[in-house]
């Protein structure tokens, strides 16, 4: 009688207790990451969304081997290029590191999805999503810009340009590495973002603009003209022009449209380490500490 009184209880408790959430999703303003979220947009009256919009697992990949093509996996482009090779980590504590960094700038590096960009992304059944750097600080000020200007919700249909709907809510993926950053590098994992300490005798331009060339490697604009994209474009009976997209940006009577170059091939279940070694790598390279 006493055990199954205990069970009662237990049930009756389970009612009040905080409810869990899926893996792969965070939570609303997860407090572990205090540092990496400006405190003066939290009391904005409309948030941009933090939480990843479809679960990290829906676009793992299969491993890839040298029997993929025959059995059906996709060699899917990676940030970095095939022929990236990450700097030694002892690197960071050596002499030399020490003597030539000090601290400067700090940079945010995220990554992104939209519920626009998840339609997209499974047309071609890809794991599809959009990179890009921001202020130390301003990743949320970064999430409402990109949904005010409905980032990539432009593309090519019968020859003219369209922009369709649901581009204009963007949420910033869990980013959880396996081997993480070298000891004593200037790279922060945090739950959403990666946050870099650039050395002092490097801009935030010349950062972007190193690290930019390597995400462009796996960059869904010029993979889908490769033989591979082609050839999966016709498998799954989709217009290669379809991951071609754009952004209108009225900013006076005449709107721009540019080619929305940010969006990548990338797999949240190993591809977070390239990141943090492409990151590695670019301060590592300005300081002269490798080639």
């Amino acid at each position: 009688m006493s055990n199954f009184i205990v069970l009662l209880l237990d049930v009756f408790l389970s009612f009040f207790r905080a409810p869990k959430h899926a893996p792969g999703f965070a939570t609303p303003l997860d407090k572990a990451e205090p540092s990496a979220l400006s405190l003066s947009y939290a009391a904005a009256k409309e948030k941009p969304c933090l939480e990843p919009c479809w679960e990290d697992s829906r676009h793992r990949t299969l491993p890839e081997s040298a029997d993929s093509r025959r059995n059906g996996f996709v060699p899917w482009a990676q940030v970095g290029g095939p022929a990236f090779v990450p700097a030694p980590r002892e690197l960071f504590l050596s002499n030399a590191f020490k003597a030539h960094y000090q601290p400067g700038l700090m940079r945010t590096l995220y990554i992104l999805g939209c519920p626009g960009l998840k339609e997209t992304a499974r047309l071609l059944q890809a794991p599809l999503f959009k990179w890009g750097t921001c202020e130390g600080d301003e990743l949320l000020k970064r999430l409402k810009e990109l949904g005010l200007d409905n980032y990539a919700a432009g593309r090519l249909l019968g020859g003219k340009l369209v922009f369709e709907k649901r581009w204009n809510k963007w949420g910033a993926m869990f980013l959880k590495p396996i081997l993480g950053p070298a000891p004593g590098s200037p790279v922060t994992v945090m739950n959403r973002s990666l946050l870099v300490c650039l050395p002092n005798s490097m801009s935030w331009q010349a950062f972007d603009e190193a690290y930019d060339a390597e995400m462009r490697h796996a960059a869904i604009d010029q993979w889908i003209d490769t033989e591979d994209g082609r050839q999966l474009c016709a498998k799954r009976g989709v217009n290669p022009d379809t991951f071609k997209r754009f952004t209108k940006y009225g900013y006076d009577l005449t709107p721009r449209i540019s080619a929305a170059k940010e969006l990548a091939l990338f797999r949240l279940d190993r591809d977070v380490d390239r990141l943090i070694e492409i990151a590695e790598k670019i301060i590592l390279r300005h300081l002269g500490l490798v080639p």
